[in-house]
């Protein structure tokens, strides 16, 4: 079993990456994969709504100026995913809403399959 948490902060170090670790090792002591992915401060960029996803339904996202593929790729291998963010004016940060409105309408456009 593996599973992949998405630190949202740009903050490396900060309180989100802490509680996050703290999670992760308490997965590790149980016998599981983790992995943990610093999403903050990367190149994540908001959906275009150009709908290629529907079209090449290939699990893939059509832009390709940032990381966002990768962390697709990331979420398809995992068995269970962590997305921790700190809270910026009541909502999550913006490349945690990049994360979850692509992946989300990328798994739409694929029959639910991320």
């Amino acid at each position: 079993m593996k599973v992949v948490a998405f630190n949202g902060s740009p903050r490396a170090n900060g309180n989100t990456a802490q509680s996050l670790k703290i999670v992760l090792a308490e997965l590790t002591q149980e016998g599981i994969e983790t992995e943990i992915v610093q999403l903050g401060g990367r190149k994540v960029f908001g959906c275009l709504a150009c709908g290629k996803c529907r079209e090449t339904k290939d699990n893939r996202c059509s832009r390709k100026d940032d990381e966002m593929n990768t962390f697709i790729q990331k979420i398809e291998e995992a068995d269970g995913i962590i997305i921790g963010s700190p809270t910026y004016f009541s909502n999550v940060s913006s490349e945690v809403k990049a994360l979850i409105d692509r992946c989300g309408y990328v798994a739409k456009s694929n029959g639910g399959q991320c």
